[in-house]
């Protein structure tokens, strides 16, 4: 009987209340892009106030990437990947927690040590794997969610927290002078 009541004290879920309802992590990399327009402003500016030849041209450089800028954050760049407790979307394909299995966080280490880390889950149709370093989250930390998200649909499923794993490691890129296609990754 002792070891049944400390089987259920370790599956006892405790819910943070500090992560909300729902999270959306979108593309992080496309705000990068929202400092150009700035600098173009700022450049065709100090031109104007010079009285230097050139800065219509950055002026009208800062309205064109302003303009991109704007239309990629509302329309190109959709949330990449939304985690709440009923399920998962990514990409534009939502997932009930029901249907997702096996979900965890790989990594790909290249030839100069970077690694690149992907999140992967099961689903009905397949299996899902998507690279996440654009998403601007620590994979430690979405490992968390995932964990958090999943046990408040079903706190009784007594699950861990996802794992981080070295899947694989890259050993030559298409950029290295003696690749093969045939040589295996």
């Amino acid at each position: 009987m002792g070891s049944k009541t400390s089987d259920i004290e370790q599956c006892s879920f405790q819910d943070d209340a500090s992560i909300p309802k729902e999270i959306k992590l979108a593309n992080g990399r496309r705000y990068q892009s929202s400092i150009w327009p700035a600098m173009c402003l700022i450049v065709s500016i100090v031109l104007y106030h010079f009285e230097i030849d050139g800065a219509g041209y950055f002026l009208l450089a800062a309205i064109i990437l302003g303009f991109a800028n704007f239309m990629g954050k509302s329309l190109w760049f959709p949330m990449s990947l939304i985690i709440n407790e009923k399920g998962i979307t990514s990409m534009g394909d939502y997932t009930r927690w029901q249907e997702v299995t096996n979900e965890y966080i790989f990594y790909l280490v290249d030839e100069d040590g970077l690694a690149t880390y992907y999140l992967t889950y099961g689903f009905p149709g397949g299996i899902k794997e998507f690279a996440i370093g654009p998403l601007g989250i620590k994979p430690k930390r979405l490992c968390y969610l995932l964990y958090i998200y999943r046990q408040r649909n079903s706190p009784d499923s007594c699950r861990a927290i996802p794992e981080i794993v070295l899947k694989r490691q890259r050993i030559r890129t298409v950029f290295d002078a003696n690749y093969s296609p045939y040589d295996s990754y």
